[in-house]
């Protein structure tokens, strides 16, 4: 009888009958059929072997997939930091070059002397920091006799290839201590040919910013 016709005739047993079998016959079977009794070992030995490698393949699998699932989150926090590495490298490219305070108050200086416009004063640098900054503010008082040349003036700043900004400014007319106070009508009539126009002066609030290494 060949292992095919064995599983056959076992998959055709029922359960109840199995109760009803005479222990001693089947002995008695067996000893006559040595070749039946290789056969069901194989049998048994072939079913008892696919169970373990069934168990074992189940276990191989699910650590695959947990080293699967591993290299895949890997791959796409490298993928993601190779994204992210590549955006920073073009903020950095990006970024105006740096100045430091001294350079800047020469900067502003040849600026003010390009746009006709007097630097009055310069105040101390402040300085502040954060975890991937530091910002440094100076607050300059000006003067121009027109309004074109103080704002050409704030735009020169503005737009110079370094990392500053204007981070406020205000203006105000300026008509000088000859102009106070009261005056009748032919009198400031009279004057108008001698005294001066009214200036533009004005205070600024520059920042330079540096990124931390």
């Amino acid at each position: 009888m060949s292992v095919k016709n064995v599983i056959q005739r076992l998959q055709s047993v029922d359960v109840k009958d199995l109760k009803n079998i005479d222990i001693q016959q089947v002995q008695d079977n067996l000893r006559g059929r040595p070749e039946m009794i290789v056969t069901i070992l194989l049998l048994l030995a072939a079913v008892g072997g696919g169970a373990y490698l069934y168990t074992a393949f189940q276990k191989t699998s699910g650590e695959l997939d947990g080293e699967v699932t591993k290299f895949t989150e890997q791959l796409e926090a490298a993928e993601q930091n190779k994204v992210l590495s590549g955006k920073f490298d073009k903020f950095m490219a990006a970024f105006p070059e740096k100045i430091v305070i001294d350079d800047l108050t020469d900067k502003i200086s040849g600026f003010a002397i390009d746009r006709n416009v007097n630097i009055v004063s310069f105040s101390p640098a402040k300085q502040q920091e954060t975890d991937y900054t530091r910002v440094e503010t100076v607050n300059i008082n000006v003067v121009a006799k027109e309004y074109h040349q103080l704002i050409a003036f704030i735009k020169d700043i503005e737009e110079a290839p370094f990392a500053i900004r204007i981070e406020a400014w205000t203006a105000r007319l300026d008509r000088g201590k000859n102009q106070q106070g009261r005056r009748t009508r032919r009198q400031h009539e009279a004057a108008n040919d001698s005294e001066e126009q009214p200036s533009i002066a004005a205070t600024i609030e520059i920042a330079a910013i540096a990124l931390k290494e």
